[in-house]
């Protein structure tokens, strides 16, 4: 646990595995990074599962003001998220309003997702360093796509996109992985940027939602 705490208080320190280069051109034709391919398939089965016990998805909030939560972070508990044999990792039910929050001046857009259905966040992961029993991974997200959402007197397709890869840690029916905010399209067009890849650590931040959670 000391190192899964570590771990999350790093991320919001603005230290982040999101920064991090990927390392797929590294890897060998079956995906594996310099991991024994058994030890990579017996470890992704030992981290394969439902996670639905003491789940939390923390974020930066900057309408907090609470003197005893200086970090602005905020939470949501109760999500769920499943990894799966196939390297398949998916975030049920995350509602719009987390997703929104960092869209600025544009209030239709945000209200718009903010009032959709909760959506699913699907990614793949990649383990790069299995290690003790800790397993370190890539996260790779598809973009969240809401068709037909009403705003601005019609109908439009909005399009929500991470940068990628992002980074998880598993260990001992426990996990804990991030996603990052990047780029908001409207009808296939860019209409706002929300984290361009930068050093800036606030930035990182704000753009960062991230999960914890434990398995059966």
């Amino acid at each position: 646990m000391k190192k899964m705490t570590k771990f999350l208080m790093l991320l919001f320190c603005g230290i982040t595995v999101f920064s991090m280069t990927s390392c797929l051109n590294d890897s060998d034709d079956d995906g594996y990074v310099g991991i024994d391919p058994t030890t990579y398939a017996n470890f992704l089965a030992s981290a394969s599962g439902n996670y639905n016990v003491g789940t939390k998805l923390y974020f930066y909030n900057d309408t907090i003001t609470a003197e005893n939560n200086k970090s602005m972070t905020d939470s949501i508990m109760g999500l769920r998220a499943v990894i799966a044999k196939d390297s398949s990792l998916v975030l049920y039910d995350v509602p719009g309003r987390v997703l929104a929050k960092e869209i600025k001046n544009n209030e239709p857009l945000k209200m718009a997702i903010e009032e959709a259905e909760p959506v699913d966040i699907v990614s793949k992961i990649l383990f790069y360093n299995i290690t003790q029993g800790y397993g370190y991974y890539y996260v790779y997200s598809s973009s969240v796509i809401y068709n037909n959402l009403e705003f601005n007197g019609g109908k439009h397709k909005v399009e929500l996109q991470f940068y990628i890869p992002s980074g998880g840690l598993y260990y001992n029916k426990q996990t804990t992985f991030t996603y990052c905010l990047s780029n908001v399209k409207v009808d296939d067009k860019n209409a706002y940027q929300i984290y361009d890849g930068s050093n800036d650590a606030l930035a990182q931040r704000k753009a960062v939602l991230q999960f914890v959670g434990t398995k059966y």
